[in-house]
């Protein structure tokens, strides 16, 4: 087994040097590894797993922080919505209710599930 994942390795290296398009998958695959890995341990409440996982997370962290940091100059005008908080959705004015996009999407399919009828009428 340790032959074939040298093996394996070896051909991924050789597959990353000689084109762009391998190189983006190979490394899109590594972050899909890297996302099941958090989620199975999240998942199954392993300490044992949560550690290790959240650990590789911590280079695509990195990459995307300073990808963000670049982003006034890259491009401007997301840069301006995000500086002026467009990036969270408001239900009210309060300071503290901006909410991500995904939990409303959430709440909002689980209060349709929740009234008369459900998502079916």
């Amino acid at each position: 087994m340790v032959r074939i994942n040298q093996r394996l390795e070896k051909w991924k290296t050789e597959l990353r040097e000689r084109s762009k398009t391998s190189q983006l998958l190979l490394n899109y695959q590594s972050m899909l590894e890297v996302a099941i890995s958090l989620i199975k341990a999240d998942r199954t409440g392993s300490r044992l797993m949560h550690i290790p996982a959240v650990s590789d997370c911590l280079p695509i962290f990195a990459a995307a922080a300073h990808k963000m940091s670049q982003l006034g100059i890259s491009n401007p005008d997301v840069f301006g919505k995000f500086t002026k908080g467009l990036h969270v959705i408001r239900r009210s004015n309060h300071f503290w209710a901006g909410l991500s996009s995904d939990l409303v999407i959430e709440q909002t399919l689980m209060r349709s599930l929740k009234t008369n009828g459900g998502l079916t009428r």
